[in-house]
C-alpha cells in the first residue's frame, strides 16, 4: 500500500486567496490609476503586487496607495 503524504503546504492552501488579492489589486489599478503605465515587470507584475500586498497586510487599498506613491 502506498503511503499518502498528508502534508499540505500553506502556500497551496493560500493560493486561491492570493489569486483573489492579485485580481482585486489589478482591477483597482485599472479603474483608479489607468494613466499609470503598465509594462513587462511593471505595476501589474504579480510578484510586485504580492510584495506590496504582504507589506500592507493584504489590504488592497493600502497596497495600491503605497505602490502608486512609490512610482509617482
Amino acid at each position: 500500500m502506498q503511503k499518502i503524504d498528508k502534508r499540505i503546504s500553506v502556500q497551496n492552501l493560500l493560493k486561491p486567496i492570493y489569486d483573489l488579492v492579485v485580481l482585486e489589486f489589478k482591477n483597482k489599478l485599472e479603474k483608479e490609476h489607468s494613466s499609470v503605465l503598465v509594462r513587462k515587470n511593471g505595476i501589474d507584475d504579480e510578484d510586485m503586487i504580492h510584495w506590496f500586498s504582504m507589506d500592507r497586510k493584504f489590504v488592497v487599498e493600502d497596497a495600491v496607495t503605497k505602490l502608486i506613491k512609490a512610482i509617482v
